[in-house]
């Protein structure tokens, strides 16, 4: 993992762009990726309401659009007016090339849609320095608003900034107008905000040296007819802590050689620059050493080359110097004729994957020369040529003017492909940019946006100057494949030591092969599918220009392509040199702004009052230089204008001497003051924060002996209810021996005394929704005077639901403003009023009243909604409201409901806040609906309670008696429900039962007992009690076989004559004598056999005694049945 190092954030990579539609947006590094250890942000722009942002990711755009796989939080999402803004931020991103040559792998961020949008875009930035982990994210807010006027725009203060921290802003419209950026910040594209025409955004910066809190606030210059939305975006990162310091090291030195063969050499040698900041001249043949430089790697370049040489070697180069010891590194130059002869290629550079209605680029970071050629290649996704224009530019703005003609057009397949030439180019800084202030910027402005587009700019030394001599033969050609396919514009005719200028696209991302005997410009692709390469050649002798390239399509890839070919002549063989202009001013009063020279009636340029300016590339021979924009107290020693001679090869020099005297000149203030209450006791005016001088408030000062300059002019003292018109400052010149007037106009408005001023109401009780009290203000000064024209604002408070129409406005002629009260709310409502800012004192109270009852606004309601028949009980709630709402006090409310055996419990007249109660109960089980009128008034709202059967309980109790009690007890139900056990002497409780007769049963009652009243009965379960269902049962003792006995004493008596006495003893299966059993006996045996008595009952001991005789002989058996159980011993009786 690699991890930038820590110290100061410094913007590594950007780049932006509008004008996509669809599901994705994506956008590209190029030409150069960010640093590994990088953070980016990205900050998406659309049109919509919501966050349809799925995913944010990065890729590389090779033929395999390879996923990077650095992770994207969203930090701030902002939306109103219909269009949304989005920031994501990646920490320590890695994993990424360096791009190459053919822009193969160029990190590339995609955001993938949940929803189409018609239009948006993105702005992407990667940083160095910002701390790896995730607090590195600092606070961020986001805000919002609208205007139909300049209205600024700011995401709102973000406290506790850290010194050293990212401030990084970003605001969008979707009304594209004139923007003021936040002071103090940089932007971070360098051609400043981005547009298509329907959005419009920008990204700003700052990195703090102190603690602070910062607010980025732009201006966004709407009007009444361009009225739109703003959003915008705060977010802070904090810096990764600084290493610790490394251990000192000897310092090093560095020897430089120049080498420098060929014709022509350049005469005045060359500047070694190293690492940008020191700087020695050398020789063409010479050697110069920096010394006591940091041990470690430098970057050397040399400079000051003229046009007729080139460094043959790297240039700059990176040196490594060591420790104690001298490094040293040689740059070869070589030589030819001093003429715009020998095309070379200066600097280049190209972007795709922009959108909208505008395609540019810049050079960087060093500006072509001038006199270059520049050829601009556009390249676009759609099938006609829309552009309108074809312009350059300095990034900071500035126009520069140079003329574009368009060479060449050729469109297939949905892509197009325009290459527009400038010859001689002007009118810019040369040299090295690094901030890009000052870079030269070609853009095309679109009749038409396009989804994809880009352009590929190159500046070539040595073309014709004249346009027409420059352009030589050119023309274009397209084609398709599916297979590897060659693109050719065709052949050209062209000149020895020209240029040919071949270029080609597609709308295809495949490989391609270079054409043979040309040399890449550049490369560049955009990973949404346009691609493009420019390749050139500059044969020694003449003959045909003929580029082919191969695109590597197949039947996966098809695609079409496009391809141009362009001969640019070089110029003819006129000797060119060299001029450098110097200025040199002396004396007092020296001009701040410097002056302009020009050479041969040519375009201006600036220079300083001490400095130099150079004139590359002129033909050699006599020029005229003229020094112009001198003050009047300066004089050009020897004239402002010079002849002087270029040597072919050379350089010449024009001096201006300069000498300035002591200007002097006269200032005369003025005031003029109207209107009302005007200050009574004047002004005070300093010139240049000098002394103050006092003014009358409408008089004139002067300052005479001014020196003649600018000087600042200030008015202050000034009463609160005057304004100066203009502000309170001026910046005036004053001339030398003349006299300036500062003129300062005052106008005063009438003072409302908050005492005097009146607010009245009438009148002072109105019905809430719809009376309404006229509300008048008077408006008057400390003396009573009336004041016209004095802005009022009207408010109330007491509650909500009050309108004021109007709430503000200006008094009439007679002092007063009247506006109209209404409320919808009752109570007493306070009216206050400020006139002229002031507050008056007096305030008006008015009494909102409810209005009549409303079948609507009121309710019924029921409490609890669900009762006992004959026992429970609902409160009735009824509110009284008018149609407002507003409570009524004092309504007679009356209660209905429906159903039988309710009560009701009246409520009465409603209280203080509307409401009143009665009750509801009743005895019937059904759905009641209770309804109220109020005042008489039926209210629409009903309330519902539902009454409910009572439910009881019963308990079953059980007394048995007698003798062979049942030991397994009885089963008692109720309504032939299921059965519950309950014991001989026991209880049984069934619960929950409706309030109702119930059938209660007892079962399982032995056969020797009986239930006194029968099994059954009917019982009343009352509501909320208990019943008692009683059965007493009365049992009998059931006599044993084997337990009972029957014997006969004696057993053998005499026929006819003797008796034997038969006794039987009833006893129950467990031995127990049971008396009262009814016993009957037999005998068998023959006949005569008499019984007496054959039947009868036991006794209180359970015997039953009888006497047997018999007239026969033989044995008897007498058998006993006791209770009609036959016994199942039995007697014998032998009779002789």
């Amino acid at each position: 993992m690699l991890q930038s190092a820590a110290g100061d954030i410094t913007l590594d990579q950007q780049n932006s762009t509008l004008g996509l539609a669809g599901r994705r947006f994506v956008k590209g590094f190029n030409p150069t990726n960010p640093h590994n250890g990088d953070a980016i942000v990205v900050t998406f722009f659309w049109f919509g309401s919501t966050n349809i942002i799925d995913s944010v990711t990065d890729h590389l755009t090779n033929t395999t659009w390879t996923k990077v796989g650095n992770t994207y939080r969203l930090v701030e999402y902002v939306t109103a007016g219909g269009i949304s803004m989005a920031t994501y931020v990646a920490l320590n991103v890695q994993n990424i090339p360096v791009a190459d040559p053919a822009q193969d792998n160029v990190l590339a961020i995609e955001a993938l849609l949940s929803d189409s949008v018609v239009d948006g875009g993105l702005l992407m930035s990667a940083w160095t320095g910002v701390a790896g982990v995730d607090q590195a994210v600092g606070p961020h807010l986001s805000g919002s608003g609208a205007g139909s006027s300049p209205t600024m725009a700011h995401p709102g203060a973000m406290t506790t900034v850290n010194a050293g921290a990212l401030v990084y802003g970003v605001t969008m419209t979707n009304m594209p107008v004139g923007l003021g950026t936040p002071t103090g910040f940089r932007s971070i594209d360098p051609a400043g905000s981005i547009s298509d025409g329907r959005l419009k955004g920008d990204g700003e910066y700052t990195v703090p040296a102190s603690t602070g809190s910062f607010d980025p606030q732009w201006t966004w210059y709407f009007d009444q007819s361009h009225a739109g939305t703003w959003m915008a975006t705060g977010l802070i990162l904090n810096p990764g802590s600084p290493p610790p310091p490394p251990p000192p090291t000897p310092p090093g030195n560095l020897t430089v050689t120049t080498s420098t063969t060929g014709s022509n050499l350049d005469p005045d040698g060359y500047t070694v620059t190293v690492d940008g900041t020191q700087s020695q001249p050398v020789g063409i043949n010479a050697s110069v050493t920096f010394s006591s430089l940091p041990a470690g790697t430098h970057s050397v370049a040399v400079g000051g080359v003229a046009s007729n040489c080139t460094v043959t070697t790297a240039n700059p180069q990176n040196v490594s110097v060591p420790s104690g010891g001298t490094a040293t590194t040689t740059f070869s130059v070589s030589c030819g004729a001093a003429s715009v002869g020998g095309i070379v290629l200066d600097t280049v550079n190209g972007n795709l994957g922009e959108s909208g209605r505008l395609l540019l680029t810049r050079f960087g970071p060093r500006n072509p020369h001038l006199g270059d050629a520049i050829v601009a290649t556009f390249f676009w996704r759609g099938s006609t040529n829309v552009i309108t224009s074809v312009t350059d530019r300095l990034s900071d703005g500035t126009p520069v003017g140079n003329n574009y003609t368009p060479v060449e057009y050729v469109t297939a397949g949905g892509i197009s492909m325009a290459t527009y030439l400038a010859t001689n180019v002007q009118n810019y800084p040369e040299g090295t940019f690094p901030g890009g202030e000052k870079l030269l910027v070609v853009q095309a402005q679109l009749s038409d946006s396009v989804a994809d587009g880009g352009l590929m700019i190159s500046a070539w030394g040595g073309v014709d100057g004249a346009s027409a001599q420059a352009v030589g033969a050119h023309q274009s050609r397209s084609g398709s494949g599916s297979q590897p396919t060659v693109a050719a514009p065709g052949p050209i005719a062209i000149n020895a030591g020209a240029l040919a200028y071949g270029v080609t696209m597609s709308g295809t991302l495949v490989g391609r092969d270079p054409p043979s005997g040309f040399a890449n410009i550049t490369s560049m692709s955009d990973g949404a599918g346009l691609i493009a390469e420019g390749d050139y050649a500059i044969p020694a002798a003449a003959g045909q220009a003929d580029p082919r390239w191969t695109w590597n399509f197949s039947p996966s890839s098809p695609g079409t392509w496009l391809a141009t070919v362009l001969a640019l002549n070089p110029g003819t063989a006129q000797a060119l040199g060299n001029l450098t202009v110097s200025t040199s001013t002396t004396g007092s009063n020296l001009d701040p702004d410097g002056y302009t020279v020009a050479v041969d009636g040519g375009p201006g340029q600036a220079i300083g009052i001490n400095g130099s300016l150079s004139f590359t590339n002129l033909a050699a021979g006599s020029h005229s230089v003229t020094l112009s924009g001198v003050a009047a107290n300066c004089t050009v020693s020897g004239g402002n204008s010079q002849t002087v001679s270029v040597p072919s090869g050379g350089t010449a020099t024009a001096a201006f001497t300069v000498s300035c005297s002591a200007a002097t000149g006269n200032l005369t203030v003025t005031t003029s003051t109207s209107g009302s209450s005007l200050d009574p006791d004047g002004y005070t005016v300093t010139v240049d924060g000098g002394s103050p001088q006092v003014i009358g408030i409408n008089a004139s000062t002067s300052y005479p002996g001014l020196s003649a300059s600018s000087h600042t002019v200030a008015i202050s003292g000034v009463a609160a209810n005057c304004t100066v018109s203009g502000g309170n400052s001026q910046t005036v010149s004053v001339p030398a021996g003349g006299t300036v007037t500062a003129p300062f106009s005052i106008t005063c408005t009438a003072v409302v005394s908050a005492s005097q001023s009146t607010v009245t109401a009438a009148p002072t009780s109105i019905t809430a929704g719809s009376g309404s009290s006229t509300v008048t203000v008077t408006a008057r000064d400390a003396s009573g005077n009336l004041i016209s024209g004095a802005s009022v604002s009207l408010t109330a408070t007491g509650g909500t639901g009050n309108t004021l129409t109007p709430a503000t406005g200006t008094t009439n002629a007679s002092g007063v403003f009247t506006a109209t009260f209404t409320s919808t709310s009752t109570g007493t409502k306070t009216i206050s009023a400020t006139a002229g800012g002031v507050a008056i004192t007096q305030t008006a109270s008015v009494a909102v009243t409810p209005g009549p009852v409303s079948a609507s606004q009121s309710t019924v309601t029921a409490a609890p909604t669900s009762i006992a028949a004959g026992s429970g009980s609902s409160t009735i709630t009824v509110t009284a409201r008018d149609a407002n709402g507003n409570a009524i006090s004092g309504a007679t409310v009356v209660l209905s409901a429906t159903g039988t055996g309710n009560t009701l419990t009246q409520p009465g007249s409603t209280n203080a806040s509307g409401v009143a109660t009665g009750t509801l109960s009743s005895t019937v089980a059904e759905t009641k609906t209770v309804s109220a009128t109020i005042s008489g008034a039926p209210i629409n709202q009903t309330a519902t309670v539902t009454v409910t059967a009572s439910t009881g309980d019963l308990t079953v109790t059980t007394n048995t008696t007698g003798q062979s009690l049942d030991p397994n007890g009885y089963t008692v139900s109720v309504d032939g429900g299921a059965g519950q056990a309950i014991g001989i002497n026991g209880s049984a409780t069934f619960t929950g039962l409706s309030a109702a007769n119930h059938t209660v049963t007892l079962g399982d009652v032995a056969a020797n007992c009986t239930v006194s009243g029968g099994n059954t009965q009917t019982v009343a379960v009352p509501g909320g009690g208990t019943a008692t269902a009683p059965f007493s049962v009365a049992c009998t003792a059931v006599v044993s076989a084997s337990q009972s006995t029957v014997s006969a004493a004696p057993t053998s008596i005499t026929a006819g004559s003797g008796s034997s006495t038969v006794t039987v003893t009833a006893r129950d299966a467990s031995g127990n004598l049971i008396s009262g059993a009814s016993v009957s006996l037999t005998a068998t045996g023959g006949t005569g056999n008499t019984l007496s008595p054959a039947t009868g009952t036991t006794n209180g001991s359970g015997v039953f005694t009888a006497t047997f005789s018999s007239t026969s002989t033989g044995g008897k058996t007498i058998s006993a049945t006791i209770g009609g159980v036959a016994i199942t011993q039995t007697a014998s009786v032998t009779v002789t």
